[in-house]
C-alpha cells in the first residue's frame, strides 16, 4: 500500500508520516527529497522556469525566509505548482514501481497536488494507493501552531520573534491551504483540516491508516 499524504506547509504532514511509519514498520520519504534529485537532473536553461522557488530565494539578498519576505502569497502559491508540475513525472513512476515491488511506502509533501494525483483514478495502481490532505485556514490557529512548536529542527523556529515574518508565514500557509482544500475536494480527496484538536486529529488519521 502506498500512502499519500499531501497538503498545505505546517500542517501535519511530516508527523502523520512519522507516526503511521513507526505503526506500521514502513519507510517514508518526502517530496522535499526528491526535489534536488530531480534539481540536479534538469538544465541549466529550464531552472527558473521548472523550478521558480530557485530564484525567489535568491533574487534580493542571502537573508533567510526571504522568498517569503518579498513575494505574496500568491506568488508563491503558483510557484510551488509549477514545481509540483515538474515533479510529478518521477514522483508517479517511483508510486507505480514500488506499487510493482509490492513495498508499501509513505510518500508526504506539499508538491502532492490533488489534480496531479487525481491522475492515477483509474488506473490499476489506485486500489494500492490510500491518500489524504491537511490543511489549515484559520489564521489565528495557523499562528497559535507556530507558536506551539517545539522541535528544535523546525524550518521556522528562528524566525518565530519575527512578528512580521511569522504573519507572512501564517498568510503563505493559509493561500495554500484554501487552494488545496478545494482541489482537493473537487477531486474526491478526504480533507482534514488540523487548526483545531491537531493532536487528536492526527491521531484518528494515523490509526485510520
Amino acid at each position: 500500500m502506498i500512502y499519500l499524504i499531501g497538503g498545505a506547509p505546517r500542517c501535519g504532514k511530516t508527523i502523520l508520516s512519522q507516526r503511521i511509519a513507526s505503526q506500521k514498520n514502513i519507510s517514508c520519504i518526502s517530496t522535499d527529497t526528491i526535489r534536488p534529485m530531480v534539481l540536479a537532473c534538469t538544465p541549466k536553461s529550464q531552472i527558473n522556469k521548472k523550478f521558480p522557488y530557485e530564484k525567489l530565494q535568491l533574487e534580493k539578498d542571502a537573508t533567510p525566509y526571504q522568498d517569503m519576505i518579498y513575494n505574496s502569497p500568491r506568488i508563491l502559491l503558483r510557484a510551488e505548482i509549477t514545481e509540483s508540475k515538474t515533479l510529478w513525472l518521477s514522483t508517479r513512476r517511483m508510486i507505480e514501481h514500488l506499487i510493482d515491488c509490492q513495498q508499501d511506502y509513505i510518500i508526504d509533501g506539499v508538491h502532492l497536488m490533488p489534480v496531479l494525483v487525481n491522475q492515477l483514478k483509474g488506473t490499476r495502481y489506485w486500489k494500492q494507493i490510500r491518500s489524504v490532505y491537511l490543511v489549515k485556514t484559520d489564521l489565528d490557529e495557523i499562528k497559535d501552531g507556530f507558536s506551539r512548536s517545539e522541535s528544535r529542527h523546525d524550518w521556522l523556529s528562528s524566525a518565530l520573534k519575527d512578528k512580521d515574518l511569522v504573519d507572512k508565514t501564517a498568510r503563505m500557509v493559509q493561500t495554500k491551504s484554501v487552494y488545496i482544500a478545494d482541489q482537493a475536494e473537487k477531486n474526491g480527496f478526504t480533507v482534514v483540516d488540523t487548526g483545531k484538536d491537531f493532536e487528536q486529529k492526527l491521531n484518528a488519521l494515523s490509526r485510520k491508516f
